[in-house]
């Protein structure tokens, strides 16, 4: 937060009274993720000290090699173990000698909530440096009653509804005394809207990374999943994805394959939200995998489990025994390199083309949806992969991508553009064939019955756009409709698109949220495709070969840096499962570098290597 904030706008004095105190530094200890700032100290006790001292730090991790304090907001995540590393917690923090002033959070709103936020009921966001300017964007905006303002981005959002008070290390919260009243309906008629679980003032709904929900939205989604499960109502969307019929259109590398599952999730949605009025806002939150790759390269973490916040929650949840779910060792699973930032961006953004919807799908299906479900083993493997709730999460993971490439490939392209959709013929049931056309309805079958006919499944499913030319985006989808909240480099992507990103750029307007996020790793990794993408255009590569280079420089990375990160190709036996019969794409690149069919044509690619990872990527390094 800004000095000139806390002195000003906050009216807190800033003279000291006591001394922070920390829990005793835990050795090989680190606690990763939400970074604020480094200083850099010779003693572990100074980082106390300056956590202190810093404005919504809550806990630190001392590197002794680096002689560097990494100071931390928030709830500290899952403990790794990291050689040389020692975390500690602030138990007690400086306390203003004069109290706080109440100050108003703006001319319109109510006293201003210090370190607190209010859970869901999302619209939009602004970007403000003064949260007061917050309530000024809440009173011009349809529909908002409260904001909470993020010091910490300087992020207004902007809210309607109510929502449950939670504590949140440097949020501010302020109602607006006469919220802005909603657009007057239209006086032409109009049919009939269909019933909705959706509870008056939920907003627009909003689906987030794991990562960045509070720990309070955590839980509830945790204690919603766990309601479907003990209630048999989750199992009955595993009977839908598992029948053969079903399962045949919704997979295979066609034209349904995105858009059968964005109508399968929106129910599924709809089914968590009538587990009971606390759940009436949910949505399905997503897997920041190119995140965790950062971490998992960075070395701060080494597996799915410690990388990933959402995987490590969801094995923590307590067994349902109506409903027991298989799963494989997580703690032991490693991050393929096709969930990096290089491989995904190329998926749905290749520079220089303009593919098919069909094939941007496929390209997505074949590399980091079949991936995700071969590393995690267990019913994640099989056809009745959703079994296991971190399908859902996979899968809104899945429908973000095809957000972006909407985003960034389709503005102002007519529906019938092949690049929006192209029909195509699926194979569902192993032997028969139909064709998909825009406007198909989405096979899914309970047993013999389609959802929309069976009396247990059809109220989540009524009223969810029922055509594949329905589907194909998801902010026009009536009642249904969603946008994405992001940050990191799912921000660059989106904001970026078809340039190759290597530095931050102003965010453009958007249907989605967008957040920057400052970590030193990110911009570690930033620099080092500066570099790279600067020696492409030395040698005179294009800017879509320079993407294939990266692509394979960290194919290499990958089998000889990380430990762990050996590229490996599919199993027979997952590949007779899913229908594929092409190789791994990392597979086929690592195949080609080595036998010299495919070379990196990057010059000192493994110089640039070394500068940035401490590894020349060419040579095993464990």
């Amino acid at each position: 937060m800004k000095a000139q904030l806390i002195g000003t706008s906050l009216a807190v004095a800033a003279a000291v009274a006591a001394a922070a105190t920390c829990t005793a530094p835990v050795p090989n200890t680190d606690y990763w993720g939400n970074d604020i700032t480094t200083t850099s100290r010779t003693r572990v006790a100074d980082c106390c000290t300056d956590c202190g001292k810093t404005a919504g730090c809550t806990h630190y991790v001392f590197n002794s090699y680096t002689e560097t304090c990494i100071l931390k907001s928030g709830t500290p995540n899952e403990a790794t173990t990291v050689e040389g590393a020692f975390g500690g917690k602030l138990t007690s923090a400086p306390v203003p000698t004069t109290a706080a002033v109440p100050v108003s959070g703006g001319n319109q709103c109510s006293i201003v909530e210090r370190d607190t936020d209010y859970i869901g009921n999302d619209i939009t966001t602004t970007t403000r440096s003064q949260f007061a300017d917050c309530c000024t964007d809440c009173s011009k905006t349809a529909g908002c009653t409260h904001y909470v303002w993020n010091s910490f981005t300087e992020t207004c959002i902007l809210k309607s509804g109510s929502g449950d008070r939670t504590p949140v290390t440097g949020a501010f919260a302020a109602k607006l005394k006469a919220p802005a009243p909603l657009p007057s309906p239209s006086p032409s008629p109009s049919p009939s809207p269909s019933p909705s679980s959706q509870a008056p003032g939920c907003g627009e709904r909003v689906r987030k990374s794991w990562r960045m929900l509070t720990d309070a939205e955590r839980k509830l989604y945790l204690k919603a999943t766990s309601s479907a499960m003990a209630r048999g109502d989750h199992k009955l969307f595993v009977t839908v994805h598992s029948n053969a019929m079903t399962f045949g259109e919704a997979h295979g590398s066609t034209c349904s394959f995105w858009l059968w599952h964005r109508r399968f999730l929106l129910a599924y949605e709809e089914m968590l939200r009538s587990q009971g009025p606390e759940f009436a806002c949910l949505t399905i939150p997503y897997i920041d995998y190119v995140q965790d790759s950062v971490d998992f390269r960075s070395g701060k973490c080494n597996s799915v489990k410690s990388c990933s916040n959402a995987a490590a929650d969801l094995l923590a949840l307590a067994p349902v025994a109506a409903n027991p779910v298989r799963r494989g060792d997580w703690s032991r699973v490693r991050y393929d390199d096709r969930f990096g930032f290089e491989a995904i961006k190329r998926l749905i953004l290749p520079a220089g083309q303009k593919p098919t919807m069909t094939a941007i799908s496929a390209a997505v299906e074949t590399n980091v949806h079949n991936i995700f479900h071969s590393i995690l083993g267990g019913d994640m493997q099989t056809a009745s992969s959703n079994n296991d709730p971190i399908f859902y999460l996979h899968h809104a993971t899945i429908d973000l991508l095809h957000t972006i490439y909407r985003e960034c490939r389709l503005k102002g392209v007519a529906d019938n553009d092949e690049r929006n959709f192209k029909e195509c013929t699926v194979r569902y049931d192993g032997r028969n064939t139909r064709n998909v056309r825009g406007n198909t309805a989405p096979m899914m079958m309970q047993a013999s019955t389609d959802v929309t006919a069976d009396p247990r499944m059809k109220k989540w499913f009524e009223g969810v756009p029922n055509t594949y030319m329905a589907l194909t985006d998801a902010s026009k989808l009536g009642k249904f409709s969603y946008k994405y909240s992001l940050a990191g480099f799912l921000v660059d992507m989106n904001n970026q698109c078809d340039a190759v990103s290597t530095r931050k750029k102003d965010l453009r307007e958007s249907g989605q949220i967008m957040t920057r996020m400052g970590r030193s790793e990110n911009d570690i990794q930033r620099d080092w495709r500066a570099a790279v993408y600067t020696q492409g255009q030395a040698d005179g590569l294009s800017d879509g070969a320079i993407e294939d280079e990266m692509e394979k420089i960290m194919v290499m990375m990958y089998e000889n840096c990380f430990p762990g990160g050996t590229v490996e190709d599919f199993t027979p036996e997952f590949k007779a499962t899913w229908g594929i019969t092409e190789p791994k794409r990392s597979w086929t690149l690592l195949q080609g570098i080595k036998s010299g069919t495919n070379p990196i044509h990057i010059s000192r690619w493994t110089e640039i290597n070394m500068e940035y990872y401490n590894c020349a990527g060419d040579v095993k390094s464990y």
